[in-house]
């Protein structure tokens, strides 16, 4: 996969673990998941309120899986980032985690819109280490991407979704690191593209309201 080469390339040591998570995909013959007919916002945001990247809320947490971050969301303030141009992320120990100059115990609550450059049905994937969730549509209550767990670099997904060009979908991401490499990275196929056409959805393809006084 021409994107996956990308990352060895850039992190050599993670060779493995990328030929290991693929091997173990085609092993079981996976199927990918279906999130038909994503709705998109209704209504759609105007134009010259969007800013463009994906808004960020970090939590400072032990996590050992995503799911303890929902214990702490009413308790614990969120540190609003700088807002991410797009999700194309991969480090070392060191960090830096995303936006912020840490290399541990970071989780993240991504939000904004993605919109499609043609309608059709699209494949959606993401590298990942160590957990995250995505939604994507208005109303969506079911992740079209999901894998919680601690582990090491993986690629979840194929999931199926089929849209309407140039229309803002709204999206959110939920992630967390608790230490070592990190990665975070989102793509996708476009209709009719094959093993080797995966892109990283670039930042011309994502915005964000900004957040009220």
């Amino acid at each position: 996969m021409k994107y996956v080469k990308a990352f060895t390339s850039r992190r050599a040591w993670a060779c493995l673990a990328l030929a290991l998570s693929l091997a173990i995909s085609l092993a079981l013959h996976t199927p990918a998941a279906f999130a038909d007919g994503a709705r998109p916002a209704d209504p759609q945001p105007e134009a010259s309120a969007l800013e463009p990247g994906l808004a960020v809320d970090y939590y400072y947490l032990k996590l050992e899986k995503l799911d303890d971050l929902y214990n702490w969301l009413d308790h614990k303030k969120p540190d609003r980032g700088a807002p991410l141009a797009n999700l194309d992320f991969v480090s070392g120990q060191k960090g830096p985690v995303l936006g912020v100059d840490s290399g541990a115990l970071v989780a993240a609550i991504i939000t904004g819109f993605v919109r499609f450059p043609e309608s059709g049905q699209f494949k959606l994937l993401a590298l990942v280490n160590d957990g995250m969730r995505l939604w994507v549509g208005q109303g969506s209550d079911t992740p079209i991407l999901e894998d919680p767990r601690k582990l090491s670099d993986r690629l979840v997904g194929p999931a199926d979704i089929t849209v309407e060009a140039d229309l803002w979908y709204p999206m959110k991401l939920e992630y967390f690191q608790k230490k070592g490499t990190s990665a975070l990275v989102l793509a996708w196929m476009r209709p009719g593209a094959g093993e080797g056409e995966e892109e990283v959805i670039e930042a011309e393809y994502l915005a964000h309201l900004p957040a009220a006084d």
